[in-house]
């Protein structure tokens, strides 16, 4: 069986060449930001998140040179904060994760620790790390630990609090 695979794939070079169906080299960039951006509301403020971030990633093309993925890897250090009272500051830990977007099947996946909000003295009220993938824009499948849509809010907006 090793010797017709083999015999197969030197033929395959022989007769096709090397190459002949090559994806186009990938383009590395990095960029970094920050800003402040509405998380959600208290019953009395505004909850908001002031962050930084860096990103490294890497865009890949097929042998026409059309994009076909996009691979981003993430940093973000920060934390929330009363919009009224901004002295009322949590941070978080610093977030790591990878974002990883094929366009042909508008698959975007999320590894990593996206979230984590820690109390002092109370504990973690959100936490979100695994993976998360989302097609044409819905959630398919998750794993791992996502409480951020359903973290404490009621510690976080007590902690925040004047």
């Amino acid at each position: 069986m090793k010797r017709v695979i083999l015999t197969v794939s030197v033929l395959s070079v022989m007769f096709f060449g090397v190459g002949v169906v090559q994806a186009g080299q990938p383009v590395m960039f990095t960029g970094s930001g920050s800003g402040q951006v509405f998380v959600g509301d208290c019953p009395d403020f505004e909850v908001w998140e002031d962050a930084a971030w860096e990103v490294a990633g890497k865009a890949y093309f097929n042998k026409d040179g059309e994009l076909i993925r996009i691979k981003w890897h993430n940093t973000v250090e920060g934390g929330v904060f009363n919009l009224d009272a901004p002295e009322n500051y949590l941070p978080y830990k610093n977030s790591v994760y990878t974002e990883r977007y094929t366009i042909e099947t508008d698959e975007d996946r999320f590894t990593g620790l996206w979230a984590l909000i820690t109390i002092p003295g109370y504990g973690s009220i959100f936490l979100d790390a695994g993976l998360v993938k989302f097609e044409g824009g819905g959630l398919v499948f998750q794993a791992g630990k996502h409480q951020w849509f359903d973290g404490n809010v009621e510690a976080l907006c007590g902690h925040l609090a004047p």
